[in-house]
């Protein structure tokens, strides 16, 4: 515990290249179709019957959703935003997972404000909506094969029970 304490820069820091790393890494496919009696060439493999799917990493996924943001933000304001709930829906749940790094961020800036804490707490929560929805909601093979949400997840993980500490014992000095 003391090392957590001692050292809350040096773990932070880990953490967020851990949250860099992990969007970097694989979290869906992007699924193209070939025939069954036709392999599938590397990078993609067989996801199932006449698909093949293309790793795609989060940054990848966000930069393809947030094209239309404004597009969709102006159809908001003007009125004539029709039909295109889902895809707003999808890019605010596939922004969910970037407020760690803010937070994260915050606190390497700043010495320990106890609501900042809580606040990091909370966005840990809120970031973890997305791959947990990844893994669960899309079960087969291939999802094991997506190590971005598991490593964002077990990074998050690690995460809260360090800030926890860290918050008790600030709580039990003073």
């Amino acid at each position: 515990m003391s090392f957590l304490m001692e050292n809350k820069t040096l773990w932070r820091g880990v953490i967020l290249l851990l949250i860099i790393v992990s969007m970097l890494g694989p979290w869906a496919y992007d699924r193209i179709h070939v025939p069954a009696e036709y392999p599938c060439s590397p990078p993609n493999i067989r996801l199932y019957g006449d698909f093949c799917g293309m790793p795609m990493s989060w940054f990848s996924g966000f930069l393809l959703f947030a094209g239309d943001f404004f597009h969709i933000l102006r159809q908001l304001i003007t009125g004539s935003f029709t039909g295109r709930g889902g895809e707003l829906l999808a890019l605010v749940f596939l922004i969910l997972p970037i407020l760690p790094l803010f937070s994260s961020l915050l606190l390497l800036k700043r010495k320990d404000p106890s609501r900042l804490q809580w606040f990091h707490l909370f966005a840990w929560g809120l970031g973890c909506i997305f791959p947990v929805f990844i893994l669960v909601f899309q079960p087969n093979v291939s999802t094991l094969l997506l190590w971005g949400p598991w490593l964002y997840i077990l990074v998050a993980i690690c995460a809260v029970i360090a800030e926890t500490v860290v918050i008790k014992s600030n709580t039990g000095r003073g």
